[in-house]
């Protein structure tokens, strides 16, 4: 059993103005957790998920998910070849679980 502490989380700069992430734990092979903050307006580029999956939980905040709006509460899977960026509309948290990688589209 793993169990990280509030008080261990740790928030570092995703690459994208505006977007700090927090790994919650991860594999060699690309399965994980991690908490994703963004401050409103800020935006992740487009990416696909191929061969892969990702699950997003909003804990707080809304978010536009390729072209979905979403709100605290909602989740989405995505998986596959699906495509997506993602815009934030206010501050907002997110927690995403995944299998495998992502590939950058843009």
């Amino acid at each position: 059993m793993l169990v990280k502490r509030q008080m261990e989380i740790e928030w570092i700069e995703a690459g994208v103005p505006g977007v700090q992430t927090a790994i919650l734990w991860g594999t060699k092979q690309g399965d994980g957790a991690h908490l994703t903050r963004f401050a409103a307006n800020a935006r992740a580029p487009r990416h696909s998920h191929v061969g892969a999956w990702e699950q997003i939980y909003v804990v707080q905040g809304r978010l536009n998910l390729g072209g979905i709006d979403i709100r605290t509460g909602d989740t989405v899977y995505s998986q596959g070849d699906d495509e997506h960026d993602a815009v934030a509309l206010e501050d907002t948290v997110v927690l995403v679980t995944h299998h495998g990688g992502t590939q950058p589209l843009e």
